[in-house]
């Protein structure tokens, strides 16, 4: 007799069962089908974020209007920008977001650094219009509909990267290379 609980189940036990049985090349195909079919739930897409969050809250976590209940996804970004033991304690000029999503990380590297010059790139056209839509107020911010392996921006164009959640929906290798190709 097992001490364990049953996990109950989830609704996504029968994707979690698939993607294990798939080959490596087409774990990438489902996953970005389902991030695309994903962006086009509105209450998904105005979310501003696709993952799962960090608790506890950062003491230091800034109060940015339009997150709305997203302050633990933003907290990933809190975590990564500033808290991290290897934190920035400068505003770097240009920052780029590989997997912006909706646009939730950009809203919130845009408070915390207000004087950066930001740029995000996502796979899903669902996405990026989602994040203009969102970020509208923000001429700062440019959108690009791009994959992590192939972004569409020149060599060495950026101060900092950001990627929150998108290694496992990439090629982790060229991913890499090309966050290398374009830091600064």
């Amino acid at each position: 007799m097992s001490d364990e609980t049953p996990r109950p189940a989830s609704p996504w036990d029968p994707l979690l069962r698939l993607r294990q049985i798939l080959p490596t090349s087409l774990r990438g195909v489902l996953n970005r089908s389902i991030y695309e079919a994903a962006y086009r739930i509105p209450a998904l897409a105005e979310g501003g974020f696709f993952n799962g969050g960090m608790l506890p809250l950062s003491p230091q976590l800034l109060d940015v209007p339009g997150l709305g209940g997203s302050v633990a996804q933003a907290n990933l970004y809190q975590f990564v920008m500033r808290d991290h033991p290897q934190g920035l304690v400068w505003e770097p000029a240009r920052v780029l977001d590989i997997g912006c999503g909706a646009g939730g990380g950009l809203l919130y590297a845009a408070a915390a650094w207000p004087r950066s010059r930001l740029t995000g790139v996502d796979p899903s056209a669902s996405a990026i219009a989602e994040a203009k839509r969102r970020l509208a107020g923000h001429p700062e911010v440019t959108l690009l509909e791009g994959r992590g392996e192939a972004l569409p921006v020149p060599d060495a164009g950026f101060d900092l990267v950001l990627s929150i959640g998108t290694l496992p929906n990439v090629e982790v290798g060229a991913f890499m290379a090309e966050a290398a190709r374009v830091m600064q």
